[in-house]
Order: C-alpha cells, then structure tokens, then sequence
C-alpha cells in the first residue's frame, strides 16, 4: 500500500477530503526530511522510529508557516489517517498528552453579501454565472453540490419550484430536495435554452468538450472569484487572512436569510443538507408546514424582480406614476428655463435703461453746473 491506495481509498467518501488528504502527507513527508511516503512507513515499522514524535516535528514546522490553527489541525487529521491506514497504531491519550496543536482562536473574517452586491454581481456575469450565484443564494447548496446538477433535478413546473441534490453529490449521502424561487427556474430556462427538453438527464453543466462529464466545483468556484474581482468585492476585513466575500459565503447569505425571516431552525438546516441531533432520523414535516416557511424567506431571496404577481402590478403602476411625474417635471423644467430666459432678457432691458437714464442724470448735472458757472459770472 502506498499514498495512492490510501487516497483512492479516501476518495469513495469525498473526493474533496482524498485530494486534502494526499496534500497532506505529502507536506508531512517532506517537513520530517524524508522523500517519500513509503520511506516514512518504512521507519517507522522497520527502524522504530516514533510516530508522534514525527507528528511533533510536522506540527512545529507548520507552526513557522504562520498556518491557521485550524489549517495545521487538518492537515494532521490527514497525516493520522495515512498512519493508521498502513495499520500504525497511534494511542489517543499518547497522542492527547504529547502532541500539542496550537490554540484555536479567529483568524478568517467573512460575511453574508449585501443585497446591492448581489444585484452587481448578477449584472456583470453571464447566464452561467447568474445560475451559480442564484441556486447558491436560494437553496444554500454547496458549490460542489450545484456542479453535480442534473437538469432532471429540478421541478421547473412544481410551485414552489424544487432543486433535488442527489445523495452522492451531498456532503452527508443523504440527498435532499430543497425549494428555489420561481426568479431562479426562469434563469436556469433562459440559461438551458433546447437542452431543458432535448436533454433532460444532461448535466446543467457539462464540460464544453465532453457533454457526458459535468464541469467540477473548482472551476465554478474560480469562475465567481474572477467576478469578485470584476466587481471590487474581493477584499479582507479586520486583519482576517481570508477574504471577506467567496463562493461559501452563498450559502451563508441564504442561512443568514432564512434568520431573518423567522424560518423554522431545523427547516432552514435541512434545505442546506445539515444533519442535527436526530433530526436526520426522527423529524418529518409536513409538505404543507416547508412551503409555508419556505413563503417567509422567498422575499428576502429574491434579487431581480419581486416575487408576488400583486407586487409585480403595483410596482408597475408606481413604476408609470413615477415616469408620468418625471414628464411633469421635465416640462416645468423647460418651463422655468424658458421663464429665466424672459428674465434674464428684462434685466437685461432694465440693465440698457437704467444705463440710459444714468447718462441723463449725468448730463443733467453738467448742463445745471454750467448754468451755475453763466450765473456766477454774470454776477460778478
């Protein structure tokens, strides 16, 4: 057995924790100077060498990386599986008692996005990417989740509309159906165009060169940080290592929006695939109890139009009324301009006037001096 059987091994549950995993061994190999995971086994089964003591030595020099403390404790998390699946034994309370892990403390700072920023982002990006973000934002799915999509996943004619995440693309192999709003089908019709009937069991979102593949979580994830960017959202906040907006944080807006619309706890914790206590085994809503707190949130998940077809029509009506008063200003506007222009023209005659009337006075004083002058002389 080597670092590839171990990782193959690991990728029947997640192929995301296999790939972490074999990152990990392989930082571990070369941070206790050896050059391959083999050479490690063979040391420390044929030469004695001590497992923690090589575990010690990896977290010390993660340690000088300036790493997370959550970071360094998954990368060991990693290196112990490879351990024990080449049937080393490491004892829990040695292990507890001699190899000490930094302090866990707050080093990445992150938030739910702003509804104006998700209004940016959707009108800066193609259909492909308005999809990504508004299954994201509406179903609180992970990207991975989403990549794995098929068109036949989603009820495009249920109402509410329903996106169905099948048990072997879902974190916990559960699968879950989860509700989506009527804003986003119309999105995902636009963006599937003949595909939503020529091709139902197609993927949403093949691989451009190979139809039968769908394109990975990676990619998705690269295409949203690349829109980030195009928008300015790509920032840190507070000295937080990790940037503040990314694709996880989707997911966390949606969680964070069916808070603010009261929605049941453990309703909002399913949609997302999160598994509570013994919920998983024991809480059984009904269909009409999930649309009912699925009606709460769907105004506060809908970002490009409103969702109530009344709504619709007084925005309409507010929308001509406000046009209509924008023509009436318009017209006062050329209407006090053409007013200033009258003014402006009897200043300009009352300018001339007085001007004229100046000169008079002024000529009149001249005349009255040299009559003063005529006077003044005769006298003498």
């Amino acid at each position: 057995m080597g670092l590839n059987e171990f990782v193959n091994a690991r990728n029947r549950r997640s192929e995301n924790t296999g790939s972490h995993y074999g990152v990990s061994v392989r930082l571990f190999v070369k941070s206790v100077g050896f050059e391959t995971p083999d050479q490690v086994i063979e040391a420390i089964t044929k030469t004695g060498k001590d497992p923690i003591d090589l575990l010690d030595q990896f977290v010390a020099s993660l340690t000088t990386k300036n790493l997370a403390p959550n970071s360094i404790n998954s990368y060991i998390v990693g290196v112990k599986s490879f351990l024990r699946f080449h049937k080393i034994k490491l004892d829990a309370e040695e292990l507890k008692n001699r190899l000490v892990l930094p302090s866990r403390y707050e080093v990445s700072v992150d938030r739910a996005f702003e509804d104006e920023e998700i209004r940016s982002m959707l009108m800066r990006t193609d259909l492909k990417g308005k999809v990504l973000i508004l299954v994201g934002l509406t179903t609180g799915a992970r990207i991975g989740e989403i990549s794995k999509l098929r068109i036949s996943d989603i009820d495009f004619e249920a109402n509410p509309p329903t996106i169905t995440f099948q048990p072997s693309a879902d974190k916990t192999r559960r699968g879950r159906t989860s509700f989506t709003t009527h804003e986003t089908i119309k999105v995902i019709s636009d963006f599937l165009g003949s595909r939503k009937s020529s091709d139902p069991q197609g993927w949403l979102f093949p691989k451009p060169k190979n139809a039968l593949v769908p394109e990975s979580g990676d990619s998705h994830e690269a295409q949203i940080r690349r829109l980030l960017i195009r928008c300015d959202l790509r920032t840190k906040e507070g000295g937080s290592r990790r940037y503040a907006l990314h694709t996880h944080c989707l997911r966390k807006t949606f969680r964070t929006k069916c808070a603010e619309a009261n929605v049941l706890f453990h309703v909002s914790e399913s949609w997302m695939g999160h598994a509570i206590g013994l919920d998983r085994n024991y809480l059984r809503l009904n269909g009409k109890v999930m649309v009912q707190e699925w009606q709460k949130v769907e105004p506060y998940i809908t970002y490009l139009s409103p969702p109530d077809p009344k709504t619709l029509v007084e925005s309409s009506e507010r929308l001509k009324s406000l046009e209509l008063e924008n023509l009436r200003l318009m017209k006062d506007s050329v209407d006090a301009s053409k007013r200033m222009e009258t003014l402006e023209d009897e200043s300009k005659r009352l300018t001339l006037q007085y001007e004229r009337q100046q000169k008079e006075i002024e000529k009149a004083g001249r005349l009255f001096q040299s009559l003063k002058t005529i006077r003044s002389r005769a006298k003498n």
